[in-house]
C-alpha cells in the first residue's frame, strides 16, 4: 500500500500511477477541476481509496465546479430550451457525465469523507465500473449527486451520504412550481421553457442510473429538498414488437436495472419522485425508508417489470407543495401544473409485468392529497397489510379523485380508460391486482369501494390506525406506532413469489402497517436471497454525525 498525497495544485498528474491498495489522500482545500480516474483496478483485499488527508478536518476537502448557482441555472435553462426546440424533452440531466469526480473502467474503489458543493451538472459519475463504494459523502446543490452508466456497471454501494439540493430548505417545495423545473410544452398545458424564470438546474436526482447492470445498494442516506431521489433509466431491455421475453435465452431479457436494494433512507421534501425505475425493472427491494412530504414517491410507469417488494416504509404527507407560489406563476401555469396534491403511487396504463409488485406492511399519513393509488393501473400489484390514516376521513381518496364515484357512461373498455385518468382502475382481473388486509379510515374504504367494483378482500377494515405522532417535529421523527386492535396482530397470511419460482409464506397475526415487534423484520429481510451481497465491503470510517 502506498499513499498518494494530492493538493488542489498537483491534482490529476499525481493519480496516474496508482494501483491496488493505494490511498489517494486529498489535502484540505477546494478542488475546482474534475478529478478523472480511468482504468484503475483495486481488489477485494486491496481496494483503492479516495479520501481526505488524515490531517484534514471533516468537510474541508471540497469539490466545486466553477459555475455559480446563478450561472448554472441560466445554463440549464438554455440547454433545456435548445432540447425542446430540437424536439426532445427539455431536461438537463443528460449532462450528468460532466462531473467533478469521474471513475471510468475502474474496480474496487472507495470514495469517502469528501464534500461536493455546487457541482453543476454532476458531482460523481461512474462509467463501466464495478465494486464501487461511495461512503459518508456530503453533496450540497448540483443537478445529479451520483450518476452511473453502462450495462457493465454493477455492484455499487452508496451509504451514509447526505444531499440537500435546495439550500434554502423551502424554495423548491413551497415557491417554485413543478413546471419551472421539469415541465414541457407538450406536457399537459405547461407553457414550456422560460429562459429567465425556470429552474432547470434542479431537474436531477440523488442517484441516476443509465442502463446499469444492477446489484446496487443504496442505504442509510439522507436526501432532502431535492427534485428526485433514485432514478433508473432502462432502454437495454426494450423488446421488438411480438417478442416474448420468456423465450429469450439471456436472463429472460432482464439485463439492466436488476437486483436493487434501497433501505433505511430518509427522504424529506422531494419535489417529484423518490423511487423511479423507468420502463423496466426487476428484483427491487424498497424497505424501511422514511418519507416526509414527498410529492409522489413511487413512480412506476412500467413497460415490463416484476418482483418488486415494498415493505416496512413510512410516509407523512403533511405540508403540500406550491403553497407560496408567486402571482405571476399562478397566472402562467394552470392549476394542474402546480403539482400540489400529493399521492403515493404514479402508475401508468396497462403493463405487461412479468412478476408481482408487493406493497405490504407500510404506514402512511395524509393531511390531504390524491391518496394511495390515484389513477391508471399497476399490473400484478399485491397490496396487503398496509395502514393508511387520513387527517380528514371524509376527504380520503384512496383510489383517486373520482375513485368514490359511480360510472355514468357505458361500461366498455374505451369509457373505462377515460375514467382511469382520474381514478385507479377497477379492471383488477385484467391487471392481476389483489388487495386485502389493509386498514384505512377513508370513509369509503372498503365497503363503498367494493360496491363500485373494487374487489378488495374481506379482511380489509375501515378504521383509523391512530398513529402516535405521524407528523413529528423538526427535531423528532414521526412515530407510527399504534395501539388499535385493527392494527395489533391483525395482519393476514400471504404468499410471496420470488424470481426463481420459489414461494414463501408470511404468517398471519403480525401488525398491520410498518411498525412490528422485535425480530419480525429480521426474519422477513432474510427471504430475499437474490439481493446483492456486501461481503466485499472494506472496513470504513464511521460516518459523520452532522
Amino acid at each position: 500500500m502506498s499513499k498518494k498525497p494530492i493538493s488542489n495544485r498537483s491534482f490529476n498528474l499525481n493519480v496516474q500511477g496508482i494501483s491496488a491498495g493505494d490511498h489517494i489522500e486529498l489535502k484540505a482545500g477546494t478542488y475546482k477541476e474534475p478529478l478523472i480516474i480511468d482504468g484503475k483496478m483495486g481488489t477485494v483485499t486491496r481496494p483503492i481509496f479516495i479520501e481526505p488527508d488524515p490531517g484534514a478536518t471533516p468537510g474541508s476537502v471540497v469539490f466545486s465546479s466553477e459555475l455559480s448557482t446563478k450561472a448554472a441555472r441560466l445554463f440549464a435553462n438554455q440547454v433545456a430550451n435548445r432540447r425542446q426546440r430540437a424536439g426532445y424533452y427539455p431536461s438537463f440531466g443528460h449532462l450528468g457525465d460532466q462531473a467533478m469526480l469521474v471513475l471510468r473502467n475502474c474496480q474496487h474503489v472507495v470514495v469517502h469523507g469528501l464534500d461536493f458543493r455546487n457541482c453543476w451538472p454532476g458531482a460523481i459519475y461512474l462509467d463501466n465500473c464495478q465494486n464501487i463504494v461511495i461512503h459518508n459523502v456530503r453533496f450540497h446543490g448540483g443537478t445529479i449527486a451520483i450518476g452511473a452508466n453502462g450495462i457493465f456497471t454493477h455492484d455499487i454501494i452508496v451509504q451514509h451520504c447526505h444531499w440537500q439540493q435546495d439550500p434554502s430548505g423551502s424554495k423548491m417545495w413551497n415557491r417554485v412550481p413543478w413546471g419551472r423545473i421539469h415541465g414541457a410544452s407538450d406536457n399537459s398545458k405547461n407553457p414550456g421553457v422560460d429562459l429567465k424564470g425556470d429552474y432547470r438546474h434542479w431537474d436531477g436526482d440523488f442517484f441516476r442510473g443509465w442502463d446499469v447492470g444492477g446489484n446496487i445498494i443504496i442505504r442509510n442516506n439522507t436526501i432532502r429538498d431535492a427534485f428526485n431521489g433514485i432514478h433508473f433509466f432502462n432502454s437495454i431491455d426494450n423488446l421488438a414488437p411480438g417478442i416474448d421475453a420468456n423465450t429469450l435465452t439471456f436472463n429472460n431479457g432482464r439485463r439492466s436495472t436488476a437486483n436493487v436494494l434501497i433501505e433505511n433512507n430518509d427522504f424529506i421534501r422531494v419535489r417529484d419522485n423518490v423511487f423511479e425505475p423507468e420502463d423496466h425493472a426487476w428484483n427491487w427491494v424498497i424497505r424501511h425508508n422514511r418519507l416526509r412530504d414527498c410529492y409522489r414517491p413511487f413512480s412506476f410507469e412500467f413497460e415490463r417489470a416484476g418482483f418488486l417488494y415494498i415493505y416496512g416504509n413510512t410516509g407523512s404527507f403533511d405540508t403540500p407543495p406550491s403553497s407560496d407560489m408567486s402571482d405571476e406563476d399562478k397566472e402562467r401555469f394552470p392549476q394542474s401544473e402546480w403539482r400540489a396534491n400529493e399521492s403515493l403511487f404514479k402508475p401508468k396504463g396497462r403493463q405487461a409485468n412479468e412478476g408481482s409488485i408487493y406493497v405490504a406492511f407500510n404506514s402512511w399519513y395524509f393531511k390531504k392529497g390524491k391518496g394511495v393509488l390515484p389513477k391508471f393501473g399497476l399490473g400484478k400489484l399485491v397490496h396487503v397489510n398496509n395502514a393508511t390514516q387520513y387527517k380528514d376521513p371524509k376527504r380520503g381518496r384512496f383510489f383517486g379523485q373520482n375513485g368514490d364515484k359511480q360510472n355514468t357512461g357505458p361500461s366498455d373498455i374505451a369509457s373505462e380508460l377515460i375514467a382511469e385518468q382520474s381514478r385507479f382502475t377497477r379492471r383488477w382481473d385484467d391487471y392481476g391486482i389483489e388487495m386485502n388486509g389493509d386498514v384505512a379510515n377513508d370513509i369509503h374504504f372498503p365497503d363503498n369501494y367494493r360496491a363500485l367494483g373494487y374487489r378488495i378482500g374481506l379482511a380489509a377494515k375501515n378504521a383509523s390506525p391512530n398513529f402516535s405522532d405521524p407528523i413529528g417535529t423538526t427535531t423528532t421523527p414521526p412515530d407510527f406506532t399504534s395501539s388499535e386492535t385493527a392494527i395489533l396482530k391483525a395482519s393476514i397470511e400471504f404468499n410471496i413469489d420470488f424470481p426463481d419460482g420459489s414461494v414463501q409464506t408470511v404468517p398471519k397475526e403480525l401488525n398491520v402497517g410498518a411498525t412490528q415487534s422485535k425480530g419480525v423484520y429480521s426474519t422477513i429481510d432474510r427471504l430475499f436471497e437474490f439481493l446483492p451481497v456486501d461481503d466485499w465491503l472494506p472496513v470504513l470510517p464511521a460516518p459523520r454525525i452532522s
